[in-house]
This record gives structure tokens, sequence and C-alpha cells, in this order.
């Protein structure tokens, strides 16, 4: 599908997904340009019916994810807007897009056939566990990828808890803590995405997916040295352990860098940074993906009844005042006892995920 094509079914279809089938390739294209295609449940309803439809058709060879031309980003991650308005009136139908979304990603990450997810653009939050747990993830000069969930009252989810932990030393842990931005070439210097190509040549190398599949992405540049090489040691050293207090120490004695780091960490809610540690340490012994989003289920679940999400949200994305004001207020003051229970199973509301074999039919 070539660029002109796809304006032109964002303005006549006005989908907020858009799904066809091209050469060898589905392609599904999110449509939100508003948002930065920020995932809304039927959003999310609608991928999962592309890729279940291509499943046993023979003429989908792999998918392509991307987003239409001129929306900025691959996806900013959940629609947290209206996920506040769902926790505050149902929360049980804000829990069921939480279990959407884990679904997806689950079914992403197992799907039989290759996913190429175009990172051109704001890759957030959820966007950033549809992207990395495709098979092969393409990023660009625009690309601009972050997991910003505690400065928001939530936690890095997704399958955050598989993939961070797997990145080399300490680069999971700084990316979870501090909400970090990684740019451009960045993103595959430390192996969220596959493969890189410039901006201009994407409509190219889409072409070539649905031509010649997979096959097209052996041009594409995969090896570069990440920009911070230079304080990898530091942040290694840093973030080591399973104390924040010890880590807000470390980086308070360390570098002009460091310092800037431990002041990005305690600006976040006290209670998600927690919470986020502990996930991260618990992720490095976890047997599967499955077991990680689980785990994350439930923690959503829980904190979807905890203000702190609710004021981190209105803060960051409804007023914009970035003032929220968390409780409890300081990291000293968040206990065991308190991150504790957000990590215990639900029971009978424990997440259910089918196996591939149900899925298709």
């Amino acid at each position: 599908m070539t660029n002109s094509n796809a304006k032109r079914l964002r303005v006549d279809g006005g989908q907020e997904v858009i799904s066809e089938i091209n050469g060898r390739a589905g392609i599904i294209s999110l449509n939100q340009p508003t948002t930065l295609n920020a995932l809304t449940r039927s959003m999310n309803e609608k991928i999962s019916a592309s890729l279940k439809s291509w499943l046993n058709d023979d003429r989908v060879e792999l998918v392509i994810l991307d987003h239409v031309p001129g929306s900025r980003g691959f996806c900013s991650g959940c629609d947290a807007p209206s996920l506040v308005t769902m926790g505050k009136s149902n929360i049980r139908k804000a829990q069921c897009f939480l279990a959407d979304q884990q679904k997806l990603i689950h079914f992403i990450a197992n799907y039989p056939k290759p996913c190429v997810a175009i990172i051109d653009g704001v890759t957030a939050g959820s966007g950033a566990g549809l992207s990395t747990l495709a098979s092969h993830q393409i990023a660009t000069e625009n690309t601009l990828f972050a997991l910003p969930e505690t400065g928001m009252g939530w936690f890095p989810g997704c399958g955050a808890t598989w993939f961070l932990p797997k990145l080399e030393g300490e680069l999971g842990t700084w990316l979870a803590l501090t909400g970090a931005r990684l740019r451009e070439e960045d993103v595959v210097a430390v192996g969220l995405a596959s493969h890189f190509c410039g901006a201009e040549e994407v409509a190219t190398m889409k072409d070539g997916l649905c031509r010649r599949g997979v096959e097209a992405l052996g041009y594409a540049k995969t090896r570069f040295e990440f920009s911070l090489q230079d304080k990898r040691s530091e942040m290694d050293e840093a973030f080591s352990g399973d104390s924040i207090l010890d880590i807000l120490r470390r980086l308070k004695s360390g570098s002009q860098w460091a310092k800037a780091q431990a002041t990005k960490i305690e600006a976040k809610s006290p209670l998600s940074v927690r919470i986020a540690l502990r996930l991260l340490r618990t992720g490095e012994y976890l047997g599967s993906l499955q077991d990680g989003l689980k785990i994350e289920y439930r923690i959503g679940s829980r904190l979807l009844h905890c203000r702190n999400f609710y004021e981190g949200v209105r803060a960051t994305l409804i007023d914009k005042d970035h003032d929220p004001y968390w409780r409890p207020a300081g990291l000293r003051s968040v206990t065991f006892d308190m991150v504790a229970p957000y990590f215990r199973p639900l029971d009978k509301k424990e997440l259910r995920l089918a196996a591939l074999n149900s899925v298709i039919q």
C-alpha cells in the first residue's frame, strides 16, 4: 500500500483501525491521529479480529502493524482518559479493557506468522508492548520510545515485565523507573527494535514487505552504538538491587547525569515506582510472557481502585498541570506491606489467556 492510498483511506473511511491485504501482507494501520493512536477497547477488538481472520488465510504470509501517515505516532499507549472514565463509572468494564489489552499482546507475541511493527513515531506504554512483542520492529529517525507510566500513577505493563529484564544490564530498570525516552537508532541499539530505516524509506520498505515478505528487511540497518554507552557502567551500578532508596542514594552521589535520573524518579508516583521495581525483579525469574501478563493484570486491576492513577492521568493528560498529588507522597512512606497486595493472585478473577488453537476456533 502506498502513502497516497493510506491517506485516501484515512479521509474516506474514518475508521480508527484500517485493515487490508496487500500482496503477501495483512496490514493493520492505526488511525487515531488526534490521540497519537492511543488504544481504545474497540481498537483492541478490531486488531484482534483482523489477526484472527488472517490466521488461516493463505494469502497472508506476514502482518504489518503501522499507523496512517501524518499521525506522528505508532501508538502512544492505552487511551488512559477513557480508562479513567470507565474506572470511575464501571470498574468491571475498565478491568475488561485491561484484560483485552493483555490478550492482544499475548496474541501478537504468539502469532504464527511474522509480525512487523513499523514504529515511525511515538511508541509508548502499551504501544511499546504492541511493537516489542511483535517478531520484528522497524524504527526511524522519528521514533520516540518510552515507558512513562510511573509518572501517571501506573506501571510499565503490556509485557514489559517480560521484555525489560531481558535488556542488557539495568537498561530496563532505568527505562521503567525514570520514563526515559529513547530516540532514533537508540531503540535498535538497546534491543527494542530489530531494524532501522529512514522515514522517507518507510513506504518503499512497506511495499517491499508486501511484495517479497520479511526478505525485504535484509536492506535495513540492524546495528548501532547506544548514545549513552559512556553512561552504561554507572547506570548498571546505580540501578542494581531491590531497594529504590539505595538506587536513589547511588544516583545522587554520581555524575550530573545520574543526579538528573534521581530527580526524574522522585517526580513519579512513589507507589508506582516501588511496584515497577518489584515487577522488574520478579520478571527476571518468570518462565513465560504469559506469567508476566497475568501479574500485570493483577496489579492493574487493583490500581484501578487507587486514586494515584486517576490523579496522575488528570495531571499529565487532562488538566496538564503536571502537578500530581501522590499518596503516599514519598518513597520512604511506601512500605513492603503496601506493595505486596498488588501482586497477589486474583483467584477466580485471574486473567485467562487462551491457547492459540482455541483462538483460531
